[in-house]
């Protein structure tokens, strides 16, 4: 709220010390973000120099993303470095200390955070950042809709990012130790309690968010590309096969993360959204705006 406030001052006085004719304050915000976005590219092309054409066509291709995907590429780039860390020897040690969680470990609650940008084999790594890419930048621009006046719906969609996956860490971690280590110590089941990571309890947050604000939008599954599916019906049938999986014991996959993450973004979309523009606007003292605004 904070830093979302701060950004959206700051362009503020800066729009009003332009003579420039804008076509309105919310138009004005939004070019403001996309000049700060043009001087970084060119100051990446400046490092390089001349001499190389690759950084040309990177910054291009950047600049013309939009928000929601330049923010889902910052957090895949910190996905890869903790992936490569999971790959040299010197940091093994260090990553099975830290960048997973385990429900019978004491003492390590920070690997509920690590353990959400944390990603041990390729396949898993490159599944879960398709995935944020194709479901994040919905949901972020859902996050900016109606007449609150905000220069970027980032830092809200990165709290929230955090918030669903600790939430899904914390449901695997009670699951396993309220239900399936009671079941192991009295010989009841054979199901062993394994470490967890992954982005895919926070991913399945952002889903969540897409799915609730645009149901009606077709989305298809890499192993039927052709098959095109309403995201909203496809949600709710993941949420069957977890919940389906959760009661069954299948192991391939963490279902009680999964659903965590998914109780966060149904939570978030009815309750949650409201309540952050609402804190934002006490932050600055603000009146509620009117359900009529028209945005510019």
């Amino acid at each position: 709220m904070h830093l979302t406030n701060t950004d959206t001052e700051q362009r503020l006085a800066r729009l009003s010390t332009m003579t420039t004719a804008w076509r309105g304050v919310e138009t004005g915000l939004t070019q403001s973000r996309t000049q700060d976005v043009l001087e970084h590219a060119r100051a990446f092309v400046r490092y390089f120099g001349p001499g190389w054409r690759w950084p040309t066509i990177v910054a291009e291709n950047y600049v013309n993303l939009n928000e929601g995907k330049r923010t889902c590429l910052g957090i895949i780039g910190i996905h890869a470095v903790i992936f490569v860390a999971w790959q040299l020897p010197p940091l093994q040690g260090f990553a099975s200390k830290y960048l997973w969680h385990h429900p019978l470990v004491r003492g390590r609650l920070i690997t509920h955070l690590t353990s959400v940008f944390s990603h041990r084999g390729l396949l898993h790594l490159g599944f879960n950042s398709l995935a944020l890419y194709s479901i994040a930048p919905p949901a972020m621009q859902w996050l900016h809709r109606d007449s609150d006046l905000r220069s970027t719906s980032r830092y809200e969609f990165l709290a929230f990012y955090v918030a669903a996956g600790l939430l899904s860490s914390l449901t695997s971690h009670l699951w396993s130790i309220l239900y399936l280590l009671p079941r192991i110590t009295a010989m009841t089941s054979t199901r062993m309690i394994l470490p967890s990571l992954g982005a895919s309890g926070a991913i399945y947050g952002a889903l969540a968010i897409t799915a609730l604000a645009y149901p009606a939008a077709s989305v298809s599954l890499i192993f039927l590309p052709w098959v095109p599916i309403p995201i909203g019906t496809a949600f709710w049938g993941m949420v069957g096969l977890d919940v389906l999986g959760l009661l069954r014991g299948w192991k391939l996959l963490d279902h009680a993360a999964h659903l965590g993450g998914a109780v966060s973004g149904i939570a978030y979309f009815y309750v949650g959204h409201a309540w952050f523009d609402e804190m934002r606007r006490s932050w600055r003292n603000e009146k509620p705006p009117p359900s009529t605004a028209v945005r510019m």
